[in-house]
């Protein structure tokens, strides 16, 4: 059961979207193993609905695939854990209240079919030991700065956040961006702590 009348129900299905990160959560599994152990004896299933580049501006999807409501009422969602706002981070500050403003209408779209939504602070970027790659952390301090808002949007909305930029990256990322299977096992178990 989830706080502010958060509940699992009979047989829930939880459904992940966000970006390449939310991708490569299905690839390790980690997360919706710990997912599935919290239900303890209940039946649960989770869906990873993540997307390469989904980001709150744009959900491109093939011809005929239908858009994330459609995909939603498909699998029967009744809880959608969404994870943004990391590389929207990369425009900058000033570019949070087109951020707000797209996040609503992404977040409108998943309450026709639930209102259990769990919103998703980004982790930080880290330096690459790469000479080749740049240098994302000096983006961190405007990743704190979508962090607020998608807490203020939580708050807005009376939806849980899960706060993420505190996750401890060091050693944990192949690349400064995306997590490494150690990364991704880490990242699970400070998701649900």
């Amino acid at each position: 059961e989830f706080s502010d009348g958060f509940a699992l129900g009979d047989s829930p299905v939880i459904a992940l979207t966000g970006g390449t990160d939310v991708v490569k959560q299905s690839e390790n599994g980690y997360l919706e193993a710990l997912l599935t152990k919290l239900a303890g004896d209940q039946r649960v299933a989770v869906r990873n609905l993540g997307w390469q580049a989904d980001t709150v501006y744009a959900q491109q999807r093939p011809r005929n695939f239908g858009s994330h409501l459609d995909l939603l009422r498909r699998i029967d969602a009744s809880i959608i854990i969404a994870s943004f706002g990391q590389m929207e981070s990369l425009d900058g500050s000033e570019r949070i209240p087109e951020f707000v403003e797209a996040y609503e209408k992404l977040l409108d779209e998943y309450s026709q079919k639930t209102k259990q939504i769990v919103l998703v602070t980004p982790f930080l970027f880290e330096k690459s030991d790469s000479h080749l790659l740049p240098d994302l952390t000096i983006h961190n301090p405007a990743i704190l700065d979508y962090t607020k808002a998608i807490k203020k949007l939580g708050e807005s909305r009376n939806l849980p956040v899960i706060e993420m930029s505190g996750f401890e990256v060091e050693g944990k990322t192949k690349d400064g961006i995306h997590l490494t299977p150690t990364g991704h096992w880490n990242y699970a178990f400070e998701f649900i702590s």
